[in-house]
């Protein structure tokens, strides 16, 4: 060979450098700017045949270590250099396209053989130090990003595995005993990924990492570097879409609802059981003491429950309102969940004792079975019976098992009753009863428009049983506004009658129903029929909506009552506020007080704070479920002035 190496030597270099002015000059300016080429190819070009002709030296010449050594050490330099991988795997094929034409060619035909191996070997221990230098680079990213977020950890062990096999440390993992395998099964996974309908994608990128893992260890085990860094930027580029989709069910962990719950149960076989725990009133403890008293009760159930529920059955979740959920999969396995409600509840009051109001939890327990799985509709029901119930009965729990006949007809009533209730809001068969609110001498101050239902049967269907259904499926607007309908089209029948309409908030901000309110409430008074009313809003839904009902009241000037007073945990300076904005006429006291003045001290101290506080603010007090001499006795030596409730008269449906 020492008899042409010379010739050919120097023929393969000026080949290379005219390639490199070709190649260079069809790059974009960006591209040349990028790799330290400042608008002369040229010299670029000649700057790199010193290291060309070390390379070729060192291959002509059999010195095989030394040769891959700088092979794989221009990989890395070149890798630093963060060019695309397009760019350079277009650069190899190029090299080698022009290699075989110039080969063809060549006076040294036969020799030129040599250059082409030449350029295969340099082309694959280039691509070696690209591999060495990308999986450097990419574990400085996963130990920096792995500190903050969990997903990039379960990510980095799938990447030290393919370290392992660059450095010959261990064996590939296998899908199996994969720690995202492990993940994909646990209960808390499989509910946020379904929710993000991202779970068959999930599998998918999970199968595809392990297919590019054994490929990367295949063509690593044969030497075929360049393969094998083309199979590890696949490797990579699944591992970011894996880590994209892992952060979504992380952020997904704290935005679960309960429909989504639902949802999951009836894609899922079974069976399950769904614990709830919900602390009554947080919102108006967060206005009234400040959103971290709030957050720490919260905070106190979530680890309370976090603590008990570990492990992949079991999934906890913040899951409606201010309730957290835990879900579990399989048998209950004698989990006592009526003792743990007891314990929780107990503990709870003892932390907070100091707070000035009593803090207090429902709960409710559904078991849900195997065969009911697919049934949305039941599931779904379910669960609102549960939380309406639960909302009844502060300090219990509530517990529903669906495989128990007698229960599952509760359930199916209540379908049947959210189904009659919306074809009654459709077709407007709602009627409108009034019930009056008396003086201590019996005689009627204002009337209260109350709505009636009535079930399939023609039974009177109770308020608690659809008020918090209509709330729970955003119909109380359609309900507000259809009451609204019905006066207007028989104004006749309540022409001199003083009225007050229940208005929920969210009739009053929506951006139809707020028009549709604004123009009934504008015709119905200017109607002409001496129809005087004005509207009741609890006092938390009067804190809630605050600047809205002030410039709605101030539009129409109509008369206020504040409903339910003394349950909302207000504060007192806003609700002055209110008072100063809006001509605010009555406050009705809570009803859960009145019933209880005869067996707690502490119900009679909130009533006369009540009365107090309204007589100095020139505002009527109104207790309603008055419903014996007794109550109507002791709320009149307090100083009530009105009263509405049974004793006095009961509800008259007008139309």
């Amino acid at each position: 060979m020492e008899g042409m190496d010379t010739e050919l030597h120097s023929e393969i270099l000026s080949f290379f450098e005219d390639h490199c002015k070709r190649y260079t000059e069809s790059l974009s300016e960006i591209l040349r700017k990028h790799i330290g080429i400042n608008g002369n190819t040229d010299a670029f070009c000649r700057s790199l045949i010193p290291k060309v002709s070390r390379l070729l030296e060192l291959f002509l010449s059999g010195q095989d270590d030394a040769f891959k050594s700088e092979a794989v050490e221009l990989g890395r330099r070149i890798f630093r250099k963060n060019l695309p991988v397009s760019v350079v795997v277009n650069a190899f094929n190029s090299l080698l396209f022009d290699s075989i034409d110039f080969a063809s060619r060549s006076t040294f035909s036969e020799e030129f053989s040599l250059f082409l191996a030449f350029v295969r070997k340099v082309t694959n221990y280039v691509a070696l130090g690209f591999i060495y230098e990308s999986v450097s680079a990419k574990e400085r990213f996963f130990l920096r990003e792995s500190v903050s977020r969990s997903s990039v950890r379960t990510m980095f062990q799938l990447f030290l595995r393919i370290r392992k096999v660059l450095y010959g440390e261990g064996d590939t993992i296998t899908e199996r005993n994969c720690p995202l395998s492990q993940l994909f099964d646990t209960l808390e996974f499989r509910l946020v990924s379904s929710k993000h309908g991202i779970r068959r994608q999930l599998e998918l990128l999970h199968e595809a990492v392990h297919t590019h893992e054994n490929l990367f260890k295949e063509y690593f085990k044969r030497g075929n570097y360049l393969s094998a860094y083309l199979t590890l930027v696949n490797f990579y580029h699944t591992l970011e879409k894996l880590i994209h989709l892992f952060v979504q069910i992380e952020r997904g962990k704290n935005a679960v609802r309960l429909e989504d719950i639902v949802n999951f149960l009836a894609s899922e076989k079974g069976p399950f059981v769904l614990f709830a725990l919900d602390p009554k009133h947080l919102s108006s403890i967060n206005r009234a003491l400040g959103y971290n008293v709030g957050d720490e009760i919260f905070r106190y159930i979530d680890s309370a429950l976090q603590a008990k529920f570990q492990g992949s059955s079991y999934a906890v979740f913040r899951c409606f309102h201010s309730a957290v959920c835990v879900l579990v999969e399989g048998k209950l396995s004698g989990i006592d969940f009526e003792g743990l409600f007891k314990r929780i509840r107990l503990k709870l009051k003892r932390r907070f004792r100091e707070l000035p109001t009593d803090v207090d939890i429902s709960g409710f327990l559904i078991k849900v079975p195997q065969e009911l799985s697919g049934d949305k509709d039941a599931i779904s029901s379910a669960v609102r019976l549960a939380i309406r119930e639960s909302k009844r009965r502060v300090g219990e729990l509530f517990t529903l098992d669906l495989s128990s006949e007698e229960e599952k007809r509760e359930v199916i009533i209540l379908k049947n009753l959210y189904k009659g209730i919306v074809e009654s809001l459709v077709l407007e068969r709602v009627g409108i009863a009034l019930q009056g609110i008396y003086s201590p001498d019996g005689k009627v101050e204002h009337w209260e428009a109350l709505v009636r239902f009535k079930d399939d049967e023609g039974n009177i269907v109770p308020a608690y049983k659809f008020i918090d259904l209509l709330y729970d499926y955003n119909l109380i607007d359609r309900l507000d506004i259809l009451v609204l309908k019905k006066v207007q089209q028989n104004v006749h029948l309540f022409k001199g009658k003083s009225i007050f309409f229940n208005l929920s908030p969210v009739t009053l901000t929506g951006k139809r129903s707020g028009s549709q309110l604004r123009e009934l409430t504008r015709s119905l008074v200017e109607s002409g029929l001496g129809l005087n009313f004005g509207f009741e809003i609890t006092e938390q839904a009067a804190l809630e909506a605050f600047l809205p009902i002030v410039d709605f009241f101030r539009e129409f000037n109509l008369p206020l009552a504040i409903d339910d007073f003394g349950n909302g945990y207000s504060s007192f300076s806003k609700f002055i506020d209110l008072v100063e904005l809006v001509p605010v006429k009555y406050l009705k006291i809570d009803g859960s007080y009145v019933k209880r003045l005869t067996t707690s001290d502490k119900a009679v101290k909130v009533v006369r704070t009540i009365v107090s506080m309204a007589n100095s603010l020139g505002i009527k007090t109104i207790a309603e479920f008055v419903e014996s001499e007794e109550i109507f006795k002791l709320l009149k030596e307090m100083g009530v002035e009105l009263f509405q409730g049974y004793y006095f008269g009961k509800p008259q449906l007008v139309v």
